[in-house]
């Protein structure tokens, strides 16, 4: 699992990704699950799943470079 990044999931159906050692620094991947994202967890130290209201699981790649 990262250890610099941590994200949540929102219900504007976006997920944001941050850096703890940029915390300046924030990726927003929009549109992610219609109706809000309603669970994040990390499966390694760059892949993240996602569920949300719209019974989904997506696996989204988030290397640390992404951040911006």
């Amino acid at each position: 699992m990262s250890k610099t990044l941590f994200s949540s999931g929102s219900l504007d159906e976006s997920i944001y990704v941050w850096d703890f050692t940029r915390p300046e620094m924030k990726l927003q991947i929009p549109f992610s699950h219609k109706g809000g994202v309603t669970c994040v967890i990390w499966l390694s130290a760059d892949k993240l799943a996602s569920v949300g209201n719209d019974h989904a699981v997506v696996t989204w790649n988030i290397p640390s470079s992404a951040l911006k």
